[in-house]
């Protein structure tokens, strides 16, 4: 899911709980905001940081460089999850909207 940079923390908990997300990718600008959440993402097994100062945490740009050029694209179906955006809230919490391949 793809999140903006101006939420609150109290939005992206809600969002990182919700959506019991296995590994998160973030700016490293906004890795303060994030660090406290993740003792409450009990799902969480990655953090991926963007940017140079990752604080212990996995870089980005490290994991693309030891990827393969090639790879097999996964098998999928036109209905599949392609990937979740979020309300903006505004009659309560952020809800999840799935987008499918096909849209």
């Amino acid at each position: 899911m793809a999140v903006s940079a101006i939420l609150t923390a109290k939005e992206y908990e809600h969002m990182l709980l919700d959506s019991r997300a296995r590994a998160l990718i973030v700016s490293a600008s906004l890795l303060p905001v994030f660090a406290p959440l993740l003792s409450k993402a009990h799902l969480l097994r990655h953090m991926i940081v963007s940017g140079e100062d990752a604080l212990g945490h996995l870089r980005f740009s490290e994991l693309l460089e030891k990827g393969d050029s090639q790879f097999d694209p996964a098998p999928t179906c036109a209905d599949d999850t392609c990937f979740w955006l979020y309300s903006s809230g505004s009659t309560g919490a952020p809800k999840g909207t799935v987008t499918h391949m096909r849209a």
